[in-house]
């Protein structure tokens, strides 16, 4: 028999938070602009010793104690002088060298590094430098912007106010998830709640399960994960309650919110999300059971814009197509946020996994979290 806790909601009607409003500044556009000139950037090979800011292709091996923790081969690096991570101190070394030259070299890695068994030892680096680059940047003229733009603009100007109405959009965006989690985190912490262990337990378990998919993605088990935690799987699951508690809390809020408020989800509505999961290359089968999930995923969505309505000002209009308000419930923009309630923080992976992997790069994880969107600027090829 499932428990039912019941839950005494705080007077939300009676909160009021002010909306902060999005600004875009000169300064932001330009450092916009200049981020899409080094994507166009083209790199030529140079006959000169190598500078901060070029990019050089070499060998690499790095030992500590003898023991060998990197071995690159033909390895680009774009030299900078604030590297972080393994290689810190790397590139001042590097500086003054041209291609077909040796060196040897010790740094020593920063004391913070995530791998304890590393952090703050000398690293001994033997390098053969191949090949130096200089990194050539297009002039900021039409020409530039049309070639940015794959054609879209015609004009520097016309990219520049499309830049900036990308990053007001973004800046808009970011403020209404901070205002969601205000509302939200405000009426959970002055509402009360008893919740049976059960609850939480089987939340957590729940969490284990997401977490333990998104390891599989990385092509890790979560015997391995923790390991690497050096944690049993009890360690790990009693760190975990606290967040599901928060999560039980929140979804007992959203279900009581619903009732109040009498929200509705018409089957249109869930037939749209499943259209847009399918525009976005996610195809979902529609079981009874995945309908239902989505079903009330969508019902909890729309209580948090609910409870926004109630407790801001309107959101001040930037276009003629905003003016149906925040009511309207756009189907791709749901399916970005409607697992909310099932999200799962994938941070940690990254931070305890990348050492275990060496040199290579964390792969990409999909991952629905609390964000509608990454807060990015304008993305053209």
């Amino acid at each position: 028999m499932p428990i039912v806790t019941p839950v005494e909601l705080f007077d939300y009607r009676s909160l009021h938070f002010d909306r902060e409003e999005a600004i875009v500044t000169s300064e932001e556009v330009e450092k916009e602009l200049e981020s899409l000139r080094n994507r166009q950037a083209v790199w030529e090979v140079v006959e000169r010793p190598a500078q901060i800011g070029d990019r050089v292709t070499m060998d690499l091996k790095l030992t500590v104690d003898d023991e060998s923790i990197s071995d690159l081969k033909d390895n680009p690096f774009e030299l900078t002088d604030e590297r972080p991570g393994l290689f810190s101190g790397m590139d001042a070394h590097i500086v003054g060298m041209q291609a077909g030259e040796s060196k040897a070299f010790t740094t020593t890695i920063p004391a913070d590094y995530s791998n304890e068994k590393l952090a703050g030892k000398e690293a001994q680096y033997t390098t053969t430098l191949h090949k130096v680059e200089f990194k050539e940047l297009p002039e900021l003229d039409d020409a530039f912007a049309i070639q940015a733009s794959n054609d879209e603009y015609q004009s520097l100007e016309d990219l520049r106010k499309a830049v900036s109405d990308n990053l007001l959009e973004n800046k808009q965006r970011a403020i209404r998830d901070e205002l969601r989690e205000t509302v939200m985190n405000t009426i959970i912490e002055q509402s009360h709640f008893t919740i049976h262990p059960v609850m939480i337990q089987e939340e957590t378990e729940e969490m284990v399960h997401q977490f333990t998919h998104l390891l599989e993605q990385q092509r890790m088990s979560m015997d391995q994960y923790l390991m690497l935690l050096k944690k049993t799987r009890e360690e790990y699951v009693k760190e975990l309650e606290p967040d599901a508690e928060k999560r039980v809390k929140r979804q007992l809020v959203l279900d009581e919110v619903i009732k109040k408020e009498e929200i509705s989800v018409a089957p249109e509505e869930v037939e749209a999300l499943f259209r847009a999961y399918t525009q976005m290359g996610q195809s979902l089968p529609q079981t009874e059971g995945q309908i239902r999930a989505l079903a009330q995923s969508l019902l909890r969505e729309k209580a948090i814009t609910r409870l926004v309505e109630l407790t801001t000002e309107p959101e001040i209009e930037t276009s003629e197509e905003e003016s149906s308000g925040e009511t309207q419930t756009d189907a791709p923009e749901v399916a970005e946020v409607v697992g909310e309630d099932e999200a799962v923080d994938t941070q940690e992976i990254e931070e305890h996994s990348q050492p275990a992997l060496s040199d290579g790069e964390i792969g990409e994880v999909e991952i629905t979290s609390d964000d509608e969107s990454a807060q990015t600027g304008l993305e053209i090829e």
